[in-house]
């Protein structure tokens, strides 16, 4: 998990695109957003 949230701090770096969103992201946010995509993934192959 330390690497995912790793990942998500990155994403959040400034300057990054993603603040491009209609909303506010912050790291939080994009790790809680990647375990759900996983979990769905995961249920959708299995």
């Amino acid at each position: 998990m330390k690497k995912i949230m790793a990942v998500a701090e990155l994403s959040c770096a400034e300057g990054e695109t993603i603040y491009n969103m209609p909303f506010d992201v912050d790291s939080d946010k994009v790790f809680a957003a990647i375990m759900a995509a996983d979990q769905l993934g995961r249920e959708w192959l299995y």
